[in-house]
């Protein structure tokens, strides 16, 4: 069984997460007008790190899994040519919004992964762009000695 599961959030799912994080936030908007953040993409697929107990996985590890599937998801739908943004805040696992997705108390809303279409401008500039590819070799190390 996974450690970890996925979210999806069209529509009224959004309204409904706007509602939740209005509930423990500050609104600085007109009443009755709806909270924009759930709606700045087309989708909004929610990442939840769903522990179990195991003998030989602790909780860390099962956290980084999730935390890498996100990675992984982000990459591949960056790649299928949609514009994604992982976004998170300090709201992310208050009651109100932990509720509005139906978390389990042992699991943890790692953030959202904000997806859409990539402006015509800056798909243009992100493929020719000219800036030289990283070179990791600066963040790595053949031993375990201090830096």
């Amino acid at each position: 069984m996974p450690t970890w599961r996925l979210i999806t959030l069209r529509g009224e799912d959004r309204t409904r997460l706007g509602e939740a994080l209005d509930a423990v936030g500050s609104v600085d908007r007109e009443p009755g007008e709806r909270n924009p953040k759930p709606f700045r993409a087309e989708l909004l697929i929610a990442l939840v790190a769903s522990p179990r107990e195991h003998p030989d996985v602790p909780e860390w590890e099962q956290h980084a899994t999730a935390a890498g599937v996100g990675h992984l998801l982000q990459l591949a739908l960056w790649q299928a040519g949609w514009g994604v943004k992982w976004r998170t805040g300090h709201l992310a696992n208050s009651p109100e919004v932990r509720a509005t997705h139906g978390l389990a108390d042992h699991e943890l809303l790692m953030g959202w992964l904000y997806v859409g279409s990539i402006d015509d401008a800056l798909r243009a500039r992100l493929t020719s762009s000219s800036r030289p590819i990283l070179d990791p070799r600066a963040s790595l190390r053949a031993d375990a000695a201090e830096p």
